[in-house]
């Protein structure tokens, strides 16, 4: 390697580093929470709540609407074949990014009004979609359902309340015992996902 070839790979080296700094902007964020940064200081939006029992165990956990440039809230319907899917996530206060702890109901219904249908629900132990959990079938039923509003300029979001109940068991490692009988209502904007 000639000493012009050294010269050149060190100054592209240097500068490969230096574009890697962080700006003065970026600055300010680090060491900061991550709710501080595309949300503001206060995180997230809460958009709705799922409280249950578990055993003898009250849980309650807060849904909220993620969307950063692209809709990704906690509450949405897909279609499904025979009708649609919900799914519902709900974050451990007062840290909506923190996965341990979360609760997640998903539910195949015929279609988004008020019925029931079949209910698949976790407990997340660690946050791990694999690890330590409560999970178990159930049934979920739409109480309540009100659509977006006309004019999507004002909102996205539907709204729906109702009630579910399942019996969870240990998975995925989580130390052995009974199964739990579960139950419990959620009320939550949902984004319909067409």
């Amino acid at each position: 390697m000639t000493a012009d070839m050294l010269r050149a790979a060190v100054l592209f080296g240097a500068a490969a580093l230096a574009s890697c700094a962080p700006a003065a902007d970026q600055e300010a964020l680090i060491g900061q929470p991550f709710s501080a940064g595309p949300y503001g200081p206060g995180g997230p939006p809460q958009i709705g709540s799922i409280d249950a029992l578990i055993g003898d165990e009250p849980v309650s956990r807060r849904v909220y609407d993620y969307s950063v440039g692209a809709v990704d809230p906690g509450a949405l319907t897909v279609p499904a074949p025979g009708g649609v899917r919900l799914f519902l996530i709900g974050a451990t206060p007062p840290d909506p990014f923190r996965h341990a702890g979360e609760l997640r109901l998903e539910a195949v219904l015929p279609d988004l009004a008020p019925g029931e249908g079949p209910l698949t629900m976790r407990l997340l132990v660690d946050g791990e979609d694999d690890g330590p959990r409560l999970e178990g079938e159930g049934r979920l039923a739409l109480l309540q359902v009100a659509p977006p509003p006309e004019d999507t300029s004002i909102s996205l979001y539907g709204r729906i309340t109702g009630r579910f109940e399942a019996s969870l068991c240990p998975a995925g490692g989580h130390p052995p015992g009974p199964c739990l009988p579960a139950s419990g209502s959620f009320d939550t904007a949902v984004y319909e996902n067409r």
